[in-house]
């Protein structure tokens, strides 16, 4: 997804996702005009909501030989729809 100059992909880090079962947040953020990952969010939040519940997430990066890839640990707990809420500025 386009985001001024910078490519983000959002989504699960294991899929397919299975209720109880650790998971996370997956965040992706290259700069489309250099086309390099982006190494460093240190104002980029993100939470996780569903049901009406929202649960802010602390975002890592997901781990060596994965610049640009981050993480925000998550337990699903209920069926339905999970909608991801970033903010902040890269």
């Amino acid at each position: 997804m386009p985001v001024g100059k910078y490519a983000l992909e959002i989504g699960w880090v294991h899929e397919p996702v299975l209720l109880g079962e650790a998971n996370a947040i997956f965040l992706s953020v290259t700069n489309s005009q250099t086309n390099k990952p982006v190494e460093s969010l240190p104002t980029v939040q993100v939470a996780v909501s569903t049901g009406g519940q929202t649960r802010q997430l602390n975002l890592r990066p997901l781990g060596e030989g994965h610049p640009g890839q981050y993480a925000g640990d998550f337990i699903p707990t209920v069926r339905g729809l999970y909608t991801v809420h970033l903010s902040g500025s890269i």
